[in-house]
């Protein structure tokens, strides 16, 4: 038993500290199993030495996702006749300049180079920057590229046309999201109206029907959001343009949709949704509609005050299915298959199955592979036990997604799943060290993960809903223990809803209890005073959250942190001094100042008397 257990505490310790990482000092584990694991749950010790070695970073594919990023983001743009061209020419005109001077460059530090000293190392790193420089010209090429192509397939035809200028249209539309409802007043009444992300197939205008495959939202009533993904409908209506670049048409719905076909693999996937929102009826009205919601997306269910509930007190993100729900279950199949003693690799490619098959259940939407995207950088991240690649496999996650996806460029949710991917990344480490020398390990991690994602978002999320949060990071570390409960145990729902009930109640059982606690506390939250604040809309509101989030980060550093103490004394008595030498001045005091007359001494002159 020593001999597993002594296994499984070096894959641990590889897994969070890679392969050249030490063991903290920790308890020892001849004292007892519970003794040492109290001993080590209520540890006030610093964190492990992540931080330390985590200054190293990779950040060699940083600069290649951020100019792919900003070359799909331009693409919608240049519609101008050759306008495409002339930003293609530059980059590629770029990127042969900078191979070329990577050549020079390198060519000259072969010829300075000797046997005993080796290249020169200031040419060889501007060689490299150079080679960084080219990739990076070649990566914003693509993505223009990318959009391009992408934006010219969904004008082509005469869909394109109508999609451009609008008008009346009866079309034949798969359903490929589940329908949301919208918010806000409408001109239809009480009647509620729910928004669906779908494709054209066939449509007419003018009396032609044409064939076509472009992207759009359906805008109708209840019968819209009654709607299943993979279902194909045939429904009237009147297609509204696209208020900006690289968002759809709309498609507001005048009749009711017939469904007319559908996909198989769509409706499976529906089917499986259904079975887990019936496994969970019975339970309370909160935890039924918040389980399937945490599990799969799936907010059907889920009342409505709610869900004002949780997006008042910075929970709302729960509901959506991220990164961390992805990261959460591919992690946790890959720890306890490495528990049975599984091979590594096999352990690796199981959590990569189970996250895609996690992908293929809640649906192929953008959104979605934006989230597994993120979940691989995480699960990259651990398999690797390495913190310094993490910002590397995020870079690599951003190229692929916007070259296989260009609209996700101009996406909002896409900016802040990135930026809390990236707070994690760059944050979570160096916090969770800071705070471990003050609290218990587990609590250090509870706070750490949702402050540091929360510093990258919050100027985004005053964008798109300009209030200040007061009890957002409060609410989310009381949550903290209940959403991997909630996450794990809904999943295995899920997966067992259509061919073991009995199991299925079992874990919507303690799912659904953990998901009831996360409900109470989120109305509990919201119904203090003082739990939303007004703020600023627009950049004003998103720069002076910008400039608070700072402010924070450097009120944690000075406050946990022995290098930050020591900064925030120089900063002070910098300004401290010059004030005491400007006053010293002023009153005659400084060095430099004549001198008065000396006190006499009580002697008189030498030789006096």
């Amino acid at each position: 038993m020593s001999s597993r257990r002594g296994a499984w505490d070096r894959y641990r310790a590889a897994a969070v500290e890679g392969p050249s990482g030490e063991r903290p000092a920790g308890p020892d584990v001849r004292a007892g199993r519970l003794r040492a694991l109290a001993s080590d749950w209520w540890s006030v010790d610093p964190a492990p030495p992540v931080a330390a070695a985590g200054r190293w970073r990779d950040l060699r594919l940083v600069p290649l996702g951020a100019a792919a990023w900003l070359g799909a983001a331009v693409g919608p743009f240049a519609v101008a006749p050759g306008l495409l061209a002339v930003l293609l020419a530059c980059c590629l005109a770029g990127a042969a300049a900078a191979a070329t001077l990577a050549l020079a460059l390198r060519r000259l530090a072969g010829r300075r180079s000797s046997p005993h000293r080796g290249a020169c190392p200031t040419q060889a790193g501007a060689a490299g920057v150079a080679v960084l420089a080219a990739c990076s010209c070649l990566a914003a090429a693509a993505g223009l590229a990318a959009a391009a192509g992408h934006g010219a397939a969904e004008r082509a035809g005469p869909v394109g046309e109508l999609l451009a200028h609008g008008g009346s249209t009866v079309a034949t539309v798969e359903v490929v999201a589940a329908p949301t409802p919208l918010r806000g007043p409408s001109r239809f009444g009480a009647e509620p109206r729910f928004t669906a992300e779908g494709r054209i197939l066939r449509a007419t205008d003018a009396g032609r029907s044409f064939a076509a495959s472009s992207a759009v939202r359906l805008v109708g009533g209840n019968e819209v959001g009654r709607l299943r993904p993979g279902t194909t409908v045939e429904v009237a209506g009147r297609v509204v343009p696209a208020a900006r670049p690289g968002s759809p048409a709309l498609l507001s719905a005048a009749s009711r949709p017939r469904v007319v076909g559908g996909n198989p693999a769509g409706l499976l996937v529906g089917d499986v949704k259904g079975a887990l929102r019936a496994s969970s009826g019975w339970l309370w009205q909160d935890a039924a509609g918040l389980l399937p919601g945490m599990a799969v997306g799936d907010t059907a269910d889920l009342p409505q005050e709610l869900e004002d509930a949780m997006r008042q007190v910075g929970l709302g993100h729960l509901t959506a299915v991220s990164g961390a729900n992805f990261t959460l279950l591919s992690a946790s199949v890959l720890l306890a298959l490495r528990a049975a003693r599984a091979p590594r690799a096999a352990a690796s490619c199981a959590s990569c199955l189970v996250l895609a098959a996690i992908a293929f259940v809640v649906g192929p939407e953008p959104s979605v592979l934006r989230a597994a995207a993120m979940g691989a950088v995480g699960l990259v991240a651990l398999i690797s036990g390495r913190a310094g690649r993490s910002c590397s496999a995020l870079s690599g996650a951003i190229l692929v997604l916007v070259l296989l996806q260009p609209d996700l460029a101009l996406s909002m949710g896409f900016l802040l799943s990135v930026s809390a991917t990236l707070g994690i990344a760059l944050f979570g480490a160096p916090l969770t060290s800071m705070l471990a020398a003050r609290m218990p390990a587990w609590l250090a991690v509870a706070v750490a993960v949702p402050l540091s994602a929360q510093l990258m978002c919050g100027p985004l999320i005053v964008l798109i809903q300009p209030s200040f949060l007061t009890l957002s990071l409060a609410a989310n570390i009381a949550v903290s223990p209940f959403v991997p409960i909630v996450t794990v145990a809904g999943t295995l729902a899920l997966a067992t809803c259509t061919w073991c009930q009995p199991l299925a109640l079992v874990c919507t059982a303690i799912g659904g209890a953990a998901a009831q606690s996360i409900a109470a506390i989120a109305r509990l939250l919201a119904s203090l005073p003082g739990a939303a604040l007004a703020w600023p809309e627009g950049l004003v509101g998103a720069g002076a959250m910008a400039v608070m989030s700072a402010a924070n980060a450097a009120f944690l550093w000075a406050a946990f942190s022995p290098a930050g103490r020591r900064a925030a004394l120089r900063l002070v008595r910098g300004p401290a001094d010059c004030a005491r030498g400007a006053a010293a001045s002023a009153y005659g005091l400084g060095p430099g100042a004549p001198r008065g007359p000396r006190r006499p001494t009580g002697r008189g002159p030498r030789g006096s008397g």
